[in-house]
C-alpha cells in the first residue's frame, strides 16, 4: 500500500513541478511585421489570441523594434507597446506557478506600467501593475493562483510605454484524476495503519 501512495504522490508532484517555458527563441522574430504570434506554441497548449503579439530582436541584432532592450539571456523577446492592443495568452488547461521576466524599453516615465491580469474563465485571479525605474534591469514577475488566460498591456501618461517580456514559465494544474488517486491512496494507507 505504501508503494501505491508513493507512486500516486510522485505522479502528482511531478505533474505540478513540470515546468513549461517559452523563451521566444523558438521561432524567428517577427519584428513587428505580419500578424505576429498566434498558434506557434500550440504544442505547449498556448495560443496568442488577441493583440499584436510580436517578438523582436534585441540591440545585439540591430534593435529593429526600437525598444533599446538587451534580451534576458538570449536575443529575442515579446514586445508590449502602449500604442498596440492588449496581448491575450490562452492556455488550453489551467496553469499555476507562473512567472515571467520583464523590463521597460525606451525612456521610462513616471506612471508607465506593465499591466498583467490573470483570468480563470470570466473571473480575475490576480492583477499585477509593475512600474520600472530608469536603468532598472530585467525583473521576475510572479502570478498567484490558477488561471487559463493572461493579458498583457502597457499603460502610461505619455502613450509611449514599451516593455520586453521573456522566459514565461508555468506548471500545469494537476488533473482531478491525479489528485483523486493521491487521495484514495492516502485513505487506503491510513485505513491499513488503523487495521
Amino acid at each position: 500500500m505504501r508503494h501505491i501512495f508513493a507512486f500516486a504522490l510522485a505522479i502528482a508532484t511531478s505533474t505540478a513541478a513540470f515546468a513549461e517555458i517559452i523563451t521566444f527563441e523558438e521561432f524567428t522574430a517577427t519584428n513587428g511585421s505580419g500578424i505576429g504570434l498566434r498558434n506557434q506554441y500550440q504544442y505547449l497548449g498556448v495560443e496568442f489570441t488577441l493583440g499584436f503579439a510580436h517578438t523582436y530582436d534585441d540591440v545585439s541584432a540591430g534593435d529593429p523594434g526600437g525598444f533599446g532592450i538587451s534580451a534576458d539571456g538570449n536575443h529575442q523577446f515579446l514586445g508590449v507597446r502602449a500604442t498596440e492592443p492588449t496581448i491575450r495568452i490562452q492556455f488550453d488547461a489551467p496553469v499555476q506557478q507562473f512567472s515571467l521576466r520583464a523590463v521597460q524599453g525606451g525612456i521610462p516615465f513616471t506612471g508607465d506600467s506593465l499591466d498583467i491580469v490573470a483570468w480563470d474563465g470570466q473571473q480575475i485571479v490576480d492583477t499585477v501593475f509593475t512600474s520600472f525605474g530608469f536603468g532598472q534591469g530585467w525583473t521576475t514577475i510572479e502570478i498567484d493562483g490558477s488561471f487559463d488566460v493572461l493579458t498583457l498591456s502597457a499603460g502610461g501618461f505619455t502613450g509611449n510605454a514599451m516593455f520586453g517580456i521573456d522566459n514565461l514559465q508555468w506548471a500545469r494544474v494537476p488533473s482531478p484524476g491525479v489528485l483523486s488517486l493521491v487521495g484514495i491512496a492516502g485513505g487506503l494507507a491510513a485505513r491499513r495503519r488503523r487495521a
